[in-house]
């Protein structure tokens, strides 16, 4: 290790030496009067403090100069690699067979793949009978998990499973961003409880689009906790 900004060194020396000859003569002044009026002598306990005082202020002053040394850049190879986050938000995923329920807990599995994409352009889509990109291809890990976890106070009250339509959408999204619009690539992670309503459940996807979906949701399901006006539980 060395220091960054050496070439301080002596203006940060000349500071030091300043700030103790001035420490130095405010306390033998000081100690003076105090021996002359209170008839109390300094201890070496209390110079010893001194001593340290000016040791810290020393190094406080030292470390201005920066001991990691001089930055270094390096070249490195970014993939550009662009992924889709879709996220059903129907109201199936209410259910709470899977804790705290399928939606929150597809939130939380969606948030840590975020944490961990480092070079990875992603964006996010929900999804239920329509669906809506909430966030365009962006790179800012650090904005996709906040907007993902605020997704934890979203209501939901209704609505399907058109994950076909879900897909074919974000392919076209692919296709938007990418330079070639006949051959899209990039990845696809659909959290969802596989409740597809549409009757004709054609998954449309090129060859270059990898499609990984994740089931949140048990074989034996559960019942739905939705509530009424009045704020009841129905099922």
């Amino acid at each position: 290790m060395s220091f960054a900004h050496l070439g301080f060194l002596p203006l940060v020396l000349l500071i030091f030496f300043g700030l103790a000859f001035l420490l130095i003569r405010y306390e033998a002044k000081a100690f003076l009067w105090v021996e002359k009026y209170w008839f109390y002598k300094r201890t070496i306990l209390n110079k010893f403090s001194s001593v340290f005082f000016l040791l810290a202020i020393f190094l406080f002053l030292l470390s201005l100069l920066d001991l990691r040394g001089p930055s270094q850049s390096k070249k490195t190879v970014v993939p550009d690699q662009k992924t889709i986050i879709i996220v059903d938000s129907s109201a199936s995923m209410l259910t709470e067979d899977v804790r705290p329920n399928r939606f929150l807990k597809s939130l939380l599995l969606a948030r840590h793949f975020v944490k961990s994409a480092y070079g990875h352009q992603i964006a996010v889509v929900l999804f239920s009978d329509i669906q809506k990109r909430l966030i365009p291809f962006t790179d800012d890990l650090e904005l996709l998990d906040s907007r993902i976890e605020a997704l934890e106070k979203k209501i939901i009250s209704k609505g399907g499973s058109n994950i076909a339509q879900a897909i074919s959408e974000s392919v076209q999204y692919f296709k938007e961003a990418s330079k070639s619009m006949d051959s899209p690539t990039g990845n696809i992670l659909l959290f969802t409880d596989s409740d597809e309503t549409r009757v004709d459940f054609d998954l449309n996807v090129p060859d270059g689009i990898s499609l990984a979906v994740v089931a949140v949701a048990t074989r034996s399901g559960g019942p739905i906790p939705l509530k009424d006006e009045r704020k009841f539980f129905w099922i």
